[in-house]
């Protein structure tokens, strides 16, 4: 495997303004981004008029993958609103060459119990007329928290055939995915790998688990939290690397995202964070092709 299937999320290194963010992951020898519209103080591309932002990119030789998120994409009560911010999103997604909008679902514990596939295939009907316009694609995040409502890349699969719409994808997410309802066994036998349309990959060691005060096995799972989330290497209790490898083995052949949320990343000299970056590649890439 090379650098060219690998991507790096901005929330890997959220101080850095966007044209430093740019500049520093083509110095990494990584040439994909993922944008956030949730970074604190910076904008998708900080206020920048988009042909500057464009004119970035195309210096260092860098592609923008996806802009993260439209939250909540499943609460009705949102359904205009959201409508509003992801024509924003396509807007600015558009004069950047930006190819899909990352949708989460509702995180908030509201619908933890509510397994309603219409609320879902509702709302991703109304948004899908907006993304082929653009011929540009959703890709729906489930987030293992016990707080989302949805939590399954299956049950996201049988929500997608129930919108009759080609221009959604799904984004596996190793620490969602480890947090979440499916097993390895599921992944294996019942994932539709090319209604995959992006990975992100994080990692949890034990100095970072929640639970690292003794307890272990699913109590600590469900505790972790975005702070756990670190690049991952050999020691990572998420077993990234193992997912990954299956991933490839049923034919996974998309991009790979870096989306570390842990403060202790973001405070890393740009010099420091590259090594960890290197060091994480080299374990990925150890047995996968």
């Amino acid at each position: 495997m090379n650098y060219e299937r690998f991507a790096l999320n901005r929330i890997i290194a959220p101080t850095l303004d966007f044209e430093e963010f740019i500049a520093f992951t083509s110095d990494t020898g990584i040439r994909k981004v993922e944008l956030r519209n949730d970074i604190p103080g910076k904008g998708i591309i900080d206020s920048l008029p988009p042909a500057r932002a464009r004119e970035i990119l195309g210096k260092h030789g860098v592609e923008v993958l996806t802009i993260n998120a439209l939250q909540r994409f499943d609460v009705e009560s949102l359904l205009e609103s959201n409508i509003d911010e992801l024509k924003e999103m396509i807007h600015i997604a558009r004069q950047i060459g930006c190819r899909a909008i990352v949708m989460c679902p509702d995180n908030e514990g509201n619908n933890r119990y509510n397994n309603d596939a219409g609320r879902f295939i509702t709302s991703l009907k109304k948004y899908a007329p907006f993304l082929e316009e653009a011929e540009m694609q959703g890709f729906i995040e489930p987030l293992g928290f016990n707080t989302s409502s949805l939590r399954s890349i299956l049950e996201a699969q049988e929500i997608l055939k129930g919108t009759v719409a080609d221009t959604y994808r799904i984004v596996l997410d190793t620490f969602h995915f480890f947090l979440g309802k499916d097993s390895v066994i599921e992944m294996q036998k019942q994932y539709e790998i090319n209604k995959i349309g992006i990975v992100h990959v994080s990692g949890v060691r034990k100095s970072h688990d929640s639970k690292s005060n003794g307890s272990s096995g699913s109590e600590s799972r469900i505790t972790y939290s975005d702070e756990d989330r670190i690049l991952p290497r050999s020691d990572d209790l998420l077993r990234t690397r193992e997912q990954l490898d299956l991933l490839f083995t049923l034919g996974y052949k998309g991009d790979i995202s870096f989306e570390p949320f842990s403060s202790s990343i973001h405070r890393m000299p740009k010099e420091e964070l590259k090594e960890e970056i290197r060091q994480s590649i080299e374990y990925i890439s150890e047995k996968s092709p």
